[in-house]
């Protein structure tokens, strides 16, 4: 079990490397943050 855990968390880390390289992934990052601070404006969280 311990070895499934192990190539998950390198599966994850090999994911993780390559979104953080993704232009397309930034960019839906960054509308997804931008309607959010528009959703909050206003609000007691805002």
């Amino acid at each position: 079990e311990m070895i499934n855990i192990k190539a998950s968390f390198i599966t994850l880390e090999a994911t993780c490397e390559e979104l953080k390289g993704n232009h397309f992934f930034r960019k839906l990052l960054e509308a997804v943050q931008t309607n959010w601070k528009r959703m909050n404006d206003g609000t007691f969280h805002g």
